[in-house]
């Protein structure tokens, strides 16, 4: 049985999906140690208000 190319499987993807393959076939990528942690950073990032918009000047409405 033949294998598929990596070309022939690039095809599959989409451009967003080569973007990435590319991004980690040049060990751009890094493990990260503690998921956990990181992930309840990023979540808690996420939840807080965004400094921008959480400083607005009332509306005179």
């Amino acid at each position: 049985m033949m294998k598929k190319s990596r070309k022939s499987a690039r095809k599959k993807l989409d451009p967003e999906e080569n973007k990435l393959l590319s991004s980690f076939e040049r060990d751009e990528w890094k493990t990260i140690a503690n998921v956990k942690k990181e992930k309840l950073r990023a979540r808690k990032m996420a939840e807080k208000p965004d400094e921008a918009t959480s400083h607005r000047a009332p509306s005179n409405g």
